[in-house]
């Protein structure tokens, strides 16, 4: 029995450049070529016309869809698809994108005519420049998207040789063109050079997060700061009472040496009589023991602030023993 060889198994090699342009081709959506027929901002952007014309040119427009429902009101079908491609970009099937156009004989009522393409883009100009409302402009850039990845897919699901499901580069392709990006034409951009001296500012709302970002380091700081001090006022009040304890088991044993050396005497009365009773002799004079009072120290934190941070006081109390 003969062995199946792989030796003539021909592939298909693409030239690496001819790959960058697929997925550049895939991966971007791109506008249409500039002409006063693809935009109605074309006259605005000419060499000599600066970018305030094109600002003059977007106050002017009259036709900008400035709410979602002008949106749907104009692209109805497609915004709706629109939306569920963005939300469904990694489950992609040729069933339910099928599902969603109602079919695939009805794929073109969802392809921008060349007329809504041009509406599409001018408003995307318009809100790139004018920055009026960012949920429009993210629906436009959606409805680019899905255009251009139903464009690309009407030859695959219609006609005699439709497929009924993607195979691996072709779920790899489509998934890519679902998550394409568009770009602006720069001319469309305002011209940054060197001659412009504009500083450079942060967004309000990164300051913001900067400045709550300090606000947390510092109390962060300031908090440890104050559990260090918190320490060691709680290793001050130890070390107190460790002394107390010292000074008193010195002080007993000298009363002890004492008493061991002298003995008992007479215990005398007022007038200097024998009681008939012993005692021991009192320890020279001078000698007393000390009897602290450690006053605890009430701390409280509160907002990450100790309120209180009161240093452990000795009170002394002198008095003698025999």
């Amino acid at each position: 029995m003969s062995k199946k060889s792989n030796l003539f198994k021909f592939v298909t090699l693409r030239n690496p450049q001819l790959l960058d342009e697929d997925r550049k081709e895939q991966g971007f959506v791109f506008h249409p070529e500039l002409s006063a027929t693809t935009s109605r901002f074309y006259q605005a952007v000419q060499p000599e016309d600066p970018y305030g014309k094109l600002i003059q040119n977007c106050d002017l427009f009259n036709d900008a869809l400035l709410n979602k429902k002008a949106v749907t009101d104009v692209f109805p079908k497609l915004y709706k698809f629109a939306f569920w491609l963005s939300k469904n970009k990694n489950i992609l099937t040729i069933e339910n994108i099928v599902k969603q156009l109602d079919g695939a004989e009805n794929i073109t009522q969802f392809i921008l005519s060349e007329e809504n393409l041009k509406i599409a883009w001018d408003n995307l100009v318009y809100q790139t420049v004018k920055n009026t409302n960012k949920l429009v402009r993210e629906s436009l850039i959606q409805i680019l998207v899905a255009d251009k990845f139903l464009t690309a897919l009407r030859p695959l699901i219609t006609g005699n040789s439709a497929i009924s499901e993607f195979n691996d580069a072709l779920l790899l392709e489509y998934k890519r063109r679902a998550t394409a990006n568009v770009v602006i034409p720069q001319e469309f951009l305002p011209t940054v050079t060197k001659s412009v001296d504009t500083p450079l500012r942060l967004s309000s709302v990164l300051t913001d997060r900067l400045a709550k970002g300090l606000d947390t380091a510092m109390a962060q700081r300031r908090t440890m700061q104050y559990k260090n001090q918190l320490h060691n006022i709680k290793l001050e009040e130890l070390n107190a009472h460790e002394a107390v304890r010292i000074q008193k088991d010195q002080y007993m044993a000298r009363v002890k040496t004492h008493r061991e050396t002298t003995g008992l005497i007479p215990l005398l009365d007022v007038d200097g009589n024998d009681t008939g009773k012993k005692t021991y002799s009192p320890l020279p004079d001078g000698d007393e023991y000390v009897e602290p009072t450690i006053t605890k120290t009430a701390t409280t934190v509160v907002d990450e602030r100790i309120t209180t941070a009161t240093r452990s006081t000795v009170d002394t109390t002198f008095f003698r023993i025999g």
